[in-house]
């Protein structure tokens, strides 16, 4: 019976619990499992400087993660961080170093260039001043004009204008055009008596004008050749004719007074000087626009009077009980001309 009941009592002895160890100050709702570190991307660089481990040094094993750590939280810690980490000279495998992966190198996109509607409207080169055609400087030159003449001598006191045209032509070279001017004119006067051979006439109704005609030769130049401006002078040298006309009913002094029918002229004709200043503005390679200005200086001729239909009577000016240079017209003129050069 003595060693059934050693035997007995051996059994319930090893089947007893074992108590299990807690962290001191640590209620058991407290105790928190063990902290797991992930493995860094980075891999340890070893110091070159640290001793080499002795071959006979193994590192201390890896401790159970279902072990319950015994002492203080600051300890704990430190014994998780060594189990998670696995010496590579004891024999076991090193987990691979997680790493994010390399972000793939976006392909080049071409993007079309955004379309503006300026860019198609606005040229660079309309900012650039365009350059004038260089007008022709060589042809034939037809030139036409209109304006009004005056002049301020006796027989043309009450003239207050005289309409005024004018033709030239001619052949251009470069500066110098020798020309062929035409040019006339006419205007109304108003006059209350005549001087006539029988004597003075009054008139009571009548009607006068007085009439330029000029035909001269000469030649024009141009003081500028490459501008849209071309201003030029000329000088002509030719025939110039005044023409006074009146016609009307009145009455000669006398005793009675003489009741008379008028158809009177008068006409200068004397040789001239014209004198042009000019100024073209350029309409194009051939077409020019611009005013001119002329004075015609009359000298020496003759004077032709007629009344009716009578043979006209012509004497020379010197001999005529008139004022030359006071008496007899000198018209200025200033017209618009337009000219083409074909």
């Amino acid at each position: 019976m003595s060693g059934f009941t050693a035997a007995i009592i051996l059994t319930g002895t090893l089947l007893e619990p074992v108590p299990v160890q807690r962290p001191r100050g640590l209620a058991p709702s407290a105790a928190r499992p063990p902290t797991i570190t992930a493995p860094t991307t980075t891999e340890p660089t070893a110091d070159p400087t640290a001793p080499e481990p002795a071959a006979d040094e193994t590192a201390p094993a890896p401790t159970d993660a279902t072990q319950v750590p015994t002492g203080d939280d600051e300890n704990t810690d430190t014994d998780d961080a060594a189990a998670s980490e696995v010496d590579p000279d004891a024999g076991e495998e090193q987990p691979a170093a997680l790493s994010p992966p390399e972000p793939k190198a976006a392909a080049p996109v071409s993007v079309p260039a955004r379309k503006r509607v300026w860019d198609e409207e606005w040229d660079p080169s309309a900012t650039k001043p365009k350059r004038w055609p260089d007008p022709l400087r060589k042809g034939i030159l037809l030139q036409g004009g209109i304006g009004f003449a005056r002049c301020g001598q006796d027989q043309c006191k009450s003239l207050k204008a005289a309409a005024w045209f004018d033709f030239t032509g001619g052949y251009r070279f470069g500066r110098f055009v020798p020309v062929l001017r035409v040019a006339g004119g006419r205007g109304p006067l108003t006059v209350s008596d005549v001087a006539t051979e029988p004597g003075d006439v009054q008139l009571e109704q009548s009607t006068a004008s007085l009439g330029f005609l000029y035909v001269g030769a000469g030649t024009l130049l141009h003081l500028v050749m490459r501008s849209r401006f071309d201003p030029y002078v000329g000088l002509t040298l030719g025939y110039f004719q005044s023409r006074y006309h009146v016609s009307g009913n009145g009455s000669i002094d006398g005793d009675p007074p003489q009741a008379v029918r008028l158809d009177y002229t008068a006409t200068a004709r004397r040789g001239a000087i014209g004198v042009v200043l000019g100024l073209g503005f350029l309409l194009g390679k051939r077409w020019t626009l611009g005013p001119r200005f002329e004075a015609i200086v009359p000298f020496a001729g003759d004077l032709c009077t007629r009344n009716f239909s009578a043979k006209p009577t012509c004497d020379k000016l010197s001999k005529t009980e008139f004022d030359v240079a006071q008496f007899f017209p000198r018209p200025w003129t200033f017209s618009a001309q337009l000219g083409v050069l074909i």
